[in-house]
């Protein structure tokens, strides 16, 4: 899978009825502008290489330090490591451990599923 356009993103202000969001080397998305919520999902779309980088080191950081191992921890750092294989794909952690991290409470495969 391609990485990411490279960041920061910026929300840009509308335009022809989007609201475009500019990578550092290109327009990334765009963001029609229907709706009282379209600025503010311009705004969250623009955000989303920084919070990114944000749940890549806090899943580091409590993994690193064994807090993913405590029963508070582990929420935190199971939400984390969704967040990250929903914007990047498959993850690393399921090609190393495709039976989950029960370390950190994921859990393996579904029944059928490889």
């Amino acid at each position: 899978m391609a990485a990411h356009t490279d960041g920061p993103w910026t929300a840009m202000p509308a335009r022809d009825h989007y609201w475009p969001i500019n990578g550092a080397t290109r327009e990334v998305a765009l963001v029609e502008t229907a709706g009282s919520e379209s600025q503010a999902n311009a705004r969250l779309i623009a955000a989303a290489p920084d919070l990114l980088a944000a749940c890549k080191d806090a899943s580091d950081f409590l993994t690193t330090y064994n807090l993913g191992q405590t029963d508070l921890g582990r929420p935190v750092v199971n939400r984390l490591l969704a967040a990250i294989a929903n914007a990047e794909g498959p993850s690393l952690t399921r090609a190393f451990y495709p039976r989950g991290r029960k370390d950190l409470g994921q859990p393996g495969p579904a029944a059928g599923q490889p």
